[in-house]
């Protein structure tokens, strides 16, 4: 790029008449490199006058020349675009009486008359007084060369400008895409025309500068530029479109995790690309493979064609394994040009979600493992900064973790600060009971094996009891611990239930459909339940035995019945 811009701005700084080309793929920044090398070297245009024309559409060489006749402009002003006054200047070079207040008038009449008309076409005499034009001062930008109209072929056009130079003394730049038709027929004729080529090949991190120059340094940016330097996207207008892309999902992306954010401006990016370039660059997968059919671990590798596989490497490159629902509604934005920030909201929440458990896991382990990397004299200092990431980061901390932090803090109540020692030991305890009784229905199994710190396994127990009873009739519970096939779930609320409870239950109209058996057998069970919340079960079982046994004082057919089973 370095040496491009050079030799751009040595054209543009000297006098002498001379072709050169600018060549490039599409959308690597043809014109926006040209038309930067212009800007940047106002004041030092060698020549005094400059016309940029563009060629697309254009049928002949008519159009041509009166498009670059139309557009000259003064160099101080090449910058910006031809102007009714610039015209009147280039007027009055062919003839003086173009620019007397006469003509002026009958131009200004005709334009605000017929203002969606192209006027000058409607008065300009049909002879081609265009080449009478003397561009001896005049700096010549033909672009879109390769997307000229039917009418004009390449060989007039080169024929044209290689006029401009020998008998005008022009200075002359192309700008063209030698892969596509007619810029591959310039090849024929450039050795004859062109005197100095400049191939564009953009680095990404170019492209990207151009598109995202602006943007603030953040995980948008840095993922972006990460993204599109491993797929090496030099293509401006595709980094265009992401640009436009990442406006729309800017308000999910100002409130979600870093992590989230790199999840979703990846995604858009490889899609992006690839609704663009699949057809045309091997490298890139169709988004249907992408959505459908791509495997990151395939079953069968060897019976995989080599363009699939190729198609793997570009995915894994930024780390792509498989699409999920969030790809599916980015595809679909990509394709229609709107996203549905309504419908991404709901999995962005959950992605938003699962990074934050992440975070706080790993926030958590950076602090154990800052304080396992040395050994140290006795010091506070460090078991507190574990304390204080455990705290800060209690819902992403596991049970196993919180119980390692409060075996370590028991270890430090000895020695001095005994009491703050005491306290923060407390309010970590306290703390992450809490915690642990909102996040889960049913307590761990590894609470039941007895490897728990017992301060902090009764605390856990009080704040899922706590929580479970909150709102739950004992009533209900009693009837939900009999008949529902989620019992964990409302065992905690019926152990707490009293023995009268339990007895006037047995006795209700409810529990004469099932049968005094079924009940009998299913109260003998919870005293072997040793699955989730095992210790709630036996309670119940104390209480609803102590029920059963005071129903068997009624009558002697109900202690038959109980005597059955041992009650």
């Amino acid at each position: 790029m370095e040496l491009v811009e050079q030799e751009l701005t040595r054209f543009i700084t000297t006098h002498e008449p001379e072709v050169i080309s600018l060549v490039g793929a599409w959308g690597v920044g043809k014109t926006y490199t040209w038309q930067r090398a212009v800007k940047d070297n106002l004041n030092q245009f060698a020549r005094k006058k400059y016309s940029y024309v563009s060629v697309f559409g254009l049928d002949s060489i008519s159009e041509l020349k009166r498009q670059i006749f139309m557009n000259v402009v003064g160099s101080e002003g090449a910058d910006s675009a031809a102007t009714f006054e610039s015209f009147q200047v280039a007027l009055a070079t062919l003839d003086p009486s173009y620019s007397s207040g006469k003509f002026r008038k009958t131009i200004k009449a005709i334009t605000d008359k017929f203002s969606s008309v192209p006027y000058i076409q409607q008065f300009m005499p049909k002879t081609d007084i265009y080449s009478l034009t003397n561009y001896s001062d005049t700096l010549i930008c033909i672009d879109d060369i390769e997307r000229a109209g039917d009418g004009l072929n390449i060989h007039d056009l080169m024929g044209f400008v290689s006029f401009l130079k020998e008998a005008r003394k022009a200075k002359v730049v192309l700008l063209l895409n030698p892969d596509q038709a007619k810029g591959a027929k310039y090849l024929e004729f450039r050795e004859k025309v062109v005197d100095t080529e400049l191939h564009l090949v953009p680095l990404a991190e170019n492209s990207l500068d151009i598109v995202f120059g602006c943007l603030p340094h953040d995980c948008v940016k840095a993922t972006l530029y990460s993204v599109v330097k491993k797929l090496e996207i030099n293509n401006i207008r595709i980094l265009q479109k992401i640009a436009r892309s990442l406006n729309q999902l800017e308000p999910l992306l100002e409130s979600s995790e870093d992590k989230t954010i790199e999840t979703i401006v990846s995604s858009l990016v490889l899609l992006q690309n690839s609704s663009f370039t699949s057809l045309t660059d091997q490298r890139f997968p169709s988004l249907d493979h992408i959505l459908k059919e791509f495997c990151a671990y395939p079953f069968d590798e060897d019976g995989e064609s080599e363009q699939v596989k190729q198609w793997r490497k570009t995915l894994l490159k930024v780390d792509f394994t498989s699409a999920d629902e969030i790809d599916v509604l980015l595809a679909k934005g990509v394709e229609s040009g709107v996203f549905d920030i309504d419908a991404l909201k709901p999995f962005v929440d959950i992605k938003n979600s699962e990074a934050r458990q992440y975070n706080t896991h790993s926030e958590y382990s950076d602090a154990w493992r800052d304080f396992f990397a040395e050994f140290r004299d006795e010091s506070t200092s460090e078991v507190k900064n574990v304390a204080d990431c455990f705290l800060k980061n209690v819902d992403g901390v596991s049970l196993s973790d919180a119980n390692s932090l409060v075996t370590l803090l028991r270890l430090h109540l000895r020695g001095d600060c005994h009491e703050i020692k005491q306290q923060l030991l407390d309010k970590v305890i306290s703390v992450y009971a809490k915690s642990y009784a909102d996040r889960r229905e049913a307590i761990d199994t590894e609470l039941q094996l007895g490897n728990i710190d017992e301060v902090l396994s009764e605390a856990i127990h009080e704040a899922c009891l706590e929580k479970n009873n909150a709102n739950l009739p004992v009533e209900i519970a009693i009837e939900k611990l009999f008949h529902s096939t989620q019992q964990h779930k409302y065992v905690a609320a019926a152990s707490t239930a009293s023995i009268e409870q339990f007895y006037e239950f047995f006795l209700s109209d409810k529990a004469k459909s099932s049968g005094a058996r079924y009940y009998i057998r299913e109260v003998l069970s919870f005293e072997n339940y040793a699955g989730h919340n095992s210790e709630y079960f036996h309670i119940a079982h104390a209480k609803a035995v102590q029920a059963l046994q005071k129903i068997s004082e009624r009558s002697i057919g109900n202690r038959f019945i109980l005597g059955q089973f041992g009650l």
